[in-house]
């Protein structure tokens, strides 16, 4: 799957300029919003100084599930010392981090280090219970998968994936990859899967482009003001 997963990169690298922006565009930044949350609520430390903090504990790389998981003696100090210089008292801090530490823990053990599979779990069932209810005279059968997906995508940033577009066949098939096996790509590449499906037909899209202008003319497509989202 290495070969897919850097097309996939190279295609969102070369296409992000006709791309929607989205708020949750990598999931990383989903994640770091868990953390706030959780040390807002959780531990009642102001909004303001939890965001500060989690931006610090990003930028030195202690935020991740992984170096969570991993963190040594010295780097659970390190992190508890970061709230303390935004306000956070020693003991409340030391809880707080010991907090998230179990929380990366719970989120590899039941999501294998990706929380955007738990919202992927859900949204799956409920495209399938909205394009039930859709297909019940509202919109054609074929269509209504399509049009609950792309709903669940567009106003709720859910990390799911469009049903058989043909965009996403054809990267499938190019690198013998099954649908699965794309969605984990995207995962491992910490990009939002919803995201997927326009990278992809931007990629077909800009094919056409390089075809067309292969022929000596001028690329038929222009980069929208505004993309589907």
């Amino acid at each position: 799957m290495e070969k897919a997963e850097q097309a996939l990169l190279r295609a969102y690298e070369e296409n992000r300029d006709f791309l929607a922006d989205l708020q949750w565009e990598w999931e990383e930044d989903r994640w770091l919003e868990f953390i706030i949350c959780m040390f807002s609520e959780g531990h009642g430390i102001p909004s303001d100084a939890a965001r500060k903090a989690v931006d610090v504990l990003a930028e030195l790389g202690l935020a991740s599930v992984r170096e969570l998981r991993g963190a040594d003696e010295g780097r659970v100090r390190l992190a508890s010392q970061i709230l303390e210089r935004v306000g956070v008292a020693e003991t409340d801090a030391g809880n707080a981090v010991a907090s998230l530490i179990k929380l990366a823990q719970t989120v590899q053990d039941k999501w294998d280090g990706h929380i955007q599979r738990f919202l992927r779990s859900f949204g799956e069932r409920m495209a399938l219970e909205l394009a039930a209810a859709l297909a019940d005279g509202a919109v054609e059968k074929a269509k209504a998968s399509k049009v609950a997906t792309l709903w669940l995508q567009n106003v709720a940033n859910l990390p799911i994936l469009l049903p058989d577009e043909p965009h996403i066949r054809a990267f499938s098939s190019e690198f013998g990859i099954s649908r699965t096996e794309l969605v984990e790509i995207a995962d491992e590449l910490d990009l939002n899967v919803a995201s997927v499906d326009d990278i992809l037909l931007a990629r077909k899209l800009e094919g056409s482009r390089t075809k067309h202008r292969g022929k000596g003319g001028k690329s038929i497509f222009r980069k929208p003001a505004k993309a589907r989202r």
